[in-house]
């Protein structure tokens, strides 16, 4: 499948029969340099209003990219038509996550930023409550400020320094 300019191979992909289940949507974010992209595939909506899909990282060219990560399983929400995932500065990007699913119940318990280091190929996750998912991060120096309606005190703000950081291997 093609989408913006990325070539996305995802009949080799892992995850659902997208022919049986007729899934024909895919999120892709560019890096700003273009280099790179994040990839939310096989997204579906699994609840009322509740869309998810299987994460990806591509190197370029866009023609014919690399696959750089590919967790198992790796599950993010689809927040279209705001953006699913957010490059931030320093080769990073976040995406929102399922941080504590209960299968049994069939319910998310909680949900996380996932931040995403290009450059360490390292992994951080910060939870959140359902009402910050989705928002867009505000860079400000060597912070991120989660954006919130203004009339919601207090701000939360978080750095690079203030999360564990762990390799991709152990991404699940």
């Amino acid at each position: 499948m093609e989408s913006t300019k990325w070539h996305l191979d995802t009949d080799r992909w892992p995850g659902p029969d997208r022919a049986k289940w007729k899934i024909d949507c895919d999120v892709v974010e560019p890096s700003p340099d273009g280099r790179l992209a994040c990839v939310l595939y096989s997204c579906c909506e699994i609840r009322l209003g509740c869309k998810v899909g299987l994460l990806t990282l591509l190197s370029g060219p866009p023609g014919s990219p690399t696959v750089l990560l590919q967790p198992p399983g790796f599950t993010c929400f689809d927040f279209s038509p705001w953006p699913s995932a957010q490059w931030l500065g320093g080769g990073r990007f976040v995406a929102v996550t399922a941080y504590l699913y209960r299968p049994i119940t069939n319910r998310i318990e909680l949900l996380a930023l996932t931040f995403l280091d290009t450059v360490d190929r390292s992994f951080a996750h910060f939870e959140i409550p359902l009402e910050l998912a989705g928002r867009p991060l505000i860079e400000s120096g060597d912070a991120w400020i989660i954006s919130q309606s203004p009339d919601r005190l207090p701000e939360n703000r978080l750095s690079a320094s203030s999360l564990t950081w762990q390799p991709w291997s152990r991404l699940r």
